[in-house]
């Protein structure tokens, strides 16, 4: 499947006076079906403590195709699968550490394959 419009981004937060400089990543790939975007930031006042988040969020044609808002058969209209962004954390941080993102992105691409040819 061709994916495209595929996006790193990275953002120093700051929350106010006492909470400042907290990185946040973010890498997304758009398909046929929706996107899959994955964030990860470091939490405020934990030190190497980091955030994840892995959501799949389906575009009008797959509404429309499926007659569902959600892709997930629970019924949530954004699901977040934290315990999977977790574990793909692992292994995107080594990834990160030698600035492969070529490779989070094809992470990203299997998940959306698995995701979406499963919920279609």
């Amino acid at each position: 499947m061709p994916f495209r419009n595929l996006k790193y981004s990275y953002e120093v937060l700051s929350y106010g006076p006492s909470v400042k400089n907290l990185p946040r990543h973010t890498w997304q790939v758009d398909g046929e079906h929706g996107k899959v975007k994955f964030m990860a930031g470091l939490q405020a006042d934990k030190e190497e403590m980091w955030l994840c988040r892995l959501e799949f969020l389906p575009n009008s044609s797959y509404v429309m195709k499926t007659g569902r808002i959600n892709t997930f058969p629970e019924g949530n209209e954004l699901y977040t699968k934290d315990l999977l962004a977790e574990n793909l954390w692992v292994d995107i941080k080594r990834h990160l550490a030698s600035s492969n993102h070529d490779m989070v992105f094809y992470m990203l691409e299997r998940e959306y394959e698995n995701h979406f040819k499963a919920t279609l």
